[in-house]
């Protein structure tokens, strides 16, 4: 969407989100324009972001503040409660697993990359969140083992369910002429 077709109220909605140092993809997603569209006025109003931050910087660092303490809160909260109950480590587990959610949901699949052009400028190129999008995985996995919907071990079994019995032979050549050894060479 061109800037140019935004109301005065998502422009400033963007110049308030920028000073809260929300990412810019989540802004245009949420405003409904382009992502150029908040680059442009991240450069254009800088001067009235950067006051904007300084005069609501306590207002921000107690937002800050606030937000760090309930995370931290309830990271704790199950380590107090005891990780070697099952619920508890599931429970951190699937608070994790909707962290990382919400943070491809806000952010994307892709991030922004700086690249340097065969000119010598800077070019910003997407970058697909293979870190976040690994441990979201790897989150839903630890839940699912957790309450056992996957399996850990695998049994096998012989015949008739009888125990898996193994044959191995040994061929005891010394090492020094193990290099020489023909494996076909039946010492004849």
């Amino acid at each position: 969407m061109p800037a140019h077709n935004l109301t005065d109220a998502q422009r400033a909605d963007i110049v308030r989100r920028l000073a809260r140092n929300e990412g810019k993809s989540a802004i245009a997603r949420e405003v409904g324009c382009s992502l150029d569209t908040v680059k442009y006025y991240a450069g254009k109003r800088t001067p009235l972001i950067e006051q904007i931050k300084e005069k609501f910087a306590p207002q921000l660092a107690a937002e800050r503040a606030a937000r760090d303490a309930e995370a931290a809160a309830r990271i704790e909260a199950p380590i107090l409660a005891g990780l070697r109950e099952e619920e508890g480590r599931t429970d951190a587990l699937v608070w994790l697993a909707s962290e990382l959610h919400h943070i491809l949901n806000t952010e994307g699949f892709y991030g922004v990359d700086v690249k340097m052009s065969a000119k010598g400028d800077t070019v910003e190129v997407p970058a697909f969140r293979n870190a976040e999008v690994s441990q979201f995985r790897a989150a839903l996995d630890d839940v699912a083992k957790e309450r056992n919907h996957r399996k850990n071990n695998v049994s096998l079994t012989g015949k008739d369910g009888q125990p898996l019995v193994f044959t191995v032979n040994v061929d005891r050549m010394s090492a020094a002429n193990a290099h020489d050894a023909d494996p076909t060479d039946d010492g004849i």
